[in-house]
Parts: C-alpha cells; structure tokens; sequence
C-alpha cells in the first residue's frame, strides 16, 4: 500500500519566523513552486519577473501593486492578485502586511527603472 503524505500549516505560526520585511519565509512547496510567508511594509523595488507569472493573496492588512502606466492596484485582506510574467510592477504596504507569494522556485527578478 502507497502511503501519501499531508502536511498542515499554520500561517499564525510561521509569524515570528519573519525577521523584516521582503524578505520571504518558505512556508511549503508545491511541485516546483514555492508557498512564502512575506512581510510587506514601505515600498519595494520596481521590477519584474520575464518567465513566470506570480501570485499574492492577502493575508493581513492590505497592499498596492504600481504598475509603470500609473496605474495601481489595491488589494485588500483575503483577496488575490496574479501578476502576468513581464509585467513591470512594484508592492507597497503602507502598514505592516502579510502576504503569501506563489511563486517558482526558479523566478527571477529584473530590475526596472520607472
């Protein structure tokens, strides 16, 4: 008999893990993406991703996606936001928030000058 294995997080848990801010906790892995706990505050770089697409969903607080046409993105507490592979962007937090990332475990990031 094959026996399968299950494995439960708890995101509360994961929390004091977190050192500072953008700088991600892998939390789990999902074939080849990875599951990151990551604190968002203040603005990041502007950047993008040039092969994969990446995911957020909200897990405390809120955050903003800029875009390079000036167009922003707000996205609130238990909502998700896909960023298409070679999309110019850049997270902001305002407050302290929590975001889970899924993302590959290969994905780099570009740097961009907006």
């Amino acid at each position: 008999m094959l026996i399968m294995s299950i494995k439960k997080i708890n995101i509360k848990q994961v929390i004091p893990y977190i050192k500072k801010p953008w700088t991600p906790v892998v939390i789990g892995k999902v074939e080849n993406y990875e599951v990151k706990l990551v604190e968002f505050k203040g603005e990041y770089f502007w950047h993008k991703h040039e092969k994969h697409d990446e995911c957020m969903l909200v897990f405390k607080d809120s955050i903003s996606i800029e875009q390079e046409n000036n167009k922003t993105v707000k996205v609130k507490e238990g909502e998700i936001v896909v960023i298409e592979k070679g999309t110019p962007h850049r997270s902001k937090a305002e407050d302290k928030a929590l975001v889970i990332v899924f993302e590959k475990d290969t994905i780099t990031s570009d740097f961009v000058k907006i």
